[in-house]
């Protein structure tokens, strides 16, 4: 079982973190695991709200209590997807996986894997701790049933593929199946992207994840074998 009142007294940890902010030509930006930016809404004892400014001492106090209160209302684990800023699931999950249930271990990390920005590249959480978390899926609870259904149908040598930023890694746990998807990464955000092509076993894919339509496979990054790369995505 889920040992909910643990997680929740980890969560209040986190709550109580020292923010950061980053003030540049683009905007004032907060960087807290839970407290998403720096004006808040604060909803007094008499039911009225009122945006307020958290770098303001008071403001700051009153806004934790506010989210701590919020904390010990939680009754699963589903709701802390609401109340975690996404690039901080990573590290959440870190503190709390030994307290989940083997159902909610596996709804947790499929759900942080889908909706964090680059867990791949998780500060807070190398590539080697996802590895062993994934290691330690069910996957007939982390898959569905048409991701199970493709995941069984796949090959036992796999051709797999990365679309990736100029001069990152393939050293990463997603790959695709689909070469246009690896090449719409590539090319996401500079033209000069590179797509990597690799082969490996099938008993090195931990699970296939259809969600985003990205056809992705997660898989041990170290058993790649046959790698090529290449440079042109327009070729």
């Amino acid at each position: 079982m889920t040992d909910i009142e643990k997680i929740k007294n980890i969560a209040l940890l986190f709550l109580n973190l020292p923010y950061d902010v980053n003030d540049n030509d683009i905007g004032l930006f907060l960087y807290h695991p839970i407290i998403r930016d720096v004006y808040q809404v604060l909803v007094s004892e008499d039911g009225k709200h009122e945006i307020v400014n958290v770098l303001e001492k008071d403001n700051w106090e009153k806004i934790v209590n506010q989210f701590k209160e919020l904390i010990m209302k939680v009754k699963k684990i589903e709701d802390f997807y609401m109340i975690f800023n996404k690039p901080y699931f990573g590290v959440f999950f870190k503190y709390i996986n030994q307290y989940l249930s083997i159902k909610d271990y596996n709804s947790f990390l499929k759900y942080l894997w889908v909706y964090m920005e680059y867990p791949n590249n998780d500060k807070n959480v190398g590539k080697k701790e996802f590895l062993e978390y994934f290691k330690k899926i069910d996957k007939n609870i982390f898959m569905n049933k048409e991701e199970i259904d493709i995941y069984n149908n796949l090959p036992d040598e796999i051709v797999v593929y990365r679309g990736v930023k100029p001069n990152s890694t393939y050293k990463a746990l997603s790959w695709t199946l689909n070469l246009d998807t690896a090449t719409w990464f590539a090319g996401r955000f500079e033209k000069d992207g590179k797509i990597y092509k690799a082969t490996i076993n099938k008993k090195y894919v931990f699970t296939y994840i259809g969600e985003r339509n990205e056809f992705e496979v997660v898989l041990d990054y170290r058993k790649l074998k046959n790698i090529e790369i290449k440079d042109d995505i327009d070729d």
